[in-house]
């Protein structure tokens, strides 16, 4: 009996000629020089950057409370458990310059 090839069979991250042809097509979007870019929630860039400073030990926190925006801004980060690293961070040059947010993409604030 011949062995049924099923379409999903290969997951092994390569993401096939479809998942090629998307980056393909955002490359060509980048590079035309189009106004059109990839929309990314800041929950997203906050994901991204943290996946990238937990190598470093570091981790990006959301502030709360009015004093302590204040003190610190919207958004900091902090080495080890509590010493702050840095404060008021802004989260869209941070990702820029950390290269997890891409020329193509550009920042949007959800609402609930």
């Amino acid at each position: 009996m011949a062995a049924h090839k099923s379409s999903f069979s290969n997951r092994s991250g390569q993401g096939g000629p479809a998942a090629t042809e998307r980056v393909r097509a955002v490359a060509r979007l980048s590079s035309s020089g189009s106004k059109r870019s990839v929309p990314v929630t800041m929950r997203a860039l906050t994901q991204r950057l943290n996946r990238l400073l937990a190598a470093e030990g570091k981790q990006l926190i959301k502030t709360r409370g009015a004093p302590a925006v204040d003190a610190l801004g919207a958004y900091y980060i902090v080495v080890g458990s509590n010493a702050v690293h840095s404060h008021h961070v802004d989260l869209e040059t941070l990702g820029r310059e950390l290269g997890v947010l891409a020329a193509y993409e550009h920042l949007i604030e959800r609402r609930r």
